[in-house]
């Protein structure tokens, strides 16, 4: 997989990485196969992509980053969550109508 270089200048995301002392060098550049995909948020109206989350164990700490429009980091935070609550959409009519907007969009590349 293609590394992707993070942009890490949301106030947000560095107040946050500030407070939590997150581990900043093990982001970038970013290797997604290094790191888990355990959420992808779209919009419910237009079914287009808002974030994803990304889990990796960092020296024995499970930590969360949330990637956003433009591959910039809104956020970052220690835990093991496993991104699989009630409110998450696996299947349905609404998940097909993400996919065929995805299918859409990258038809359109």
């Amino acid at each position: 997989m293609q590394e992707t270089e993070l942009k890490l200048h949301a106030d947000h995301f560095q107040q946050r990485a500030d407070e939590r002392d997150a581990p900043i060098g093990e982001m970038q550049p970013f290797q997604p196969g290094d790191w888990q995909l355990r959420t992808a948020e779209v919009r419910t109206d237009t079914g287009k992509f808002v974030s994803t989350g990304w889990y990796r164990d960092i020296d024995g700490q499970g930590w969360w980053i949330v990637i956003g429009l433009h591959d910039t980091v809104v956020t970052v935070f220690p835990s093991d969550k496993q991104g699989l609550g009630d409110e998450i959409v696996r299947d349905g009519m609404l998940y097909a109508f993400v996919q065929s907007v995805n299918r859409k969009l990258l038809q359109e590349k």
